[in-house]
């Protein structure tokens, strides 16, 4: 089956519905966490011999993600989460997702690398800033104002990560197959729309 990337704003329901079409589709997520461990493990004290099997182990790595986008319990190195990886870093992790199919990818510039693919469902997750507040502020036990300014703040980076490395504005619709809004539609009913998009991709008329 065909993979799928979801870009989603802060607050907008994005993680909850790769949550549920990873329920539904016995798909893997790969999210930023992920990546960063994947990376974390291909530096850790690599010898040159391992280095050059690297794709092999990154295949291996992403084989034990769980699900939830959770790996399996193995050792992990320490992940310094403020150590930014390079494009090369970025591409690499994500066209070995895309490469073992059956995988929901959030962000990380997924729709710009995979932009060519004509088996990846490109989904943009977005929703009202009021509704996104509300949200943040409910889940994090937050006052409305520092809500606002932590969602900013996301929001920001996430353009800016897109932005700095592939020079796209990751809010252009174009980039995207599907836009939903989840003011008005459940994130159930996001989630069945997008199995219904991924079907048509899947298995073109």
């Amino acid at each position: 089956m065909a993979v799928i990337t979801i870009s989603r704003e802060s607050g907008s329901g994005g993680r909850e519905i790769a949550a549920l079409l990873s329920e539904k589709l016995n798909y893997k997520i790969f999210t930023k966490t992920v990546m960063m461990e994947l990376a974390a493990r291909l530096e850790a004290g690599l010898s040159a011999q391992e280095q050059a099997a690297a794709p092999n182990i990154l295949d291996e790595l992403i084989d034990r993600i769980a699900p939830t986008g959770r790996q399996e319990k193995t050792q992990t190195p320490a992940i310094d989460f403020e150590k930014p990886l390079t494009i090369r870093q970025v591409r690499d992790l994500v066209m070995a997702a895309y490469q073992h199919d059956n995988m929901i990818i959030i962000g990380r510039g997924s729709q710009v690398i995979l932009a060519d693919k004509t088996d990846v469902l490109h989904v943009r997750v977005i929703a009202p800033v009021e509704k996104r507040v509300a949200v943040r502020a409910a889940r994090e036990g937050l006052s409305l104002k520092e809500a606002q300014k932590k969602l900013a703040d996301a929001d920001k980076a996430h353009v800016d990560f897109v932005k700095n490395f592939f020079d796209v504005d990751n809010r252009d619709p174009l980039l995207y197959d599907l836009v939903i809004n989840t003011e008005k539609i459940s994130i159930t009913a996001a989630a069945d729309l997008i199995l219904l998009a991924l079907e048509k991709i899947s298995k073109p008329e």
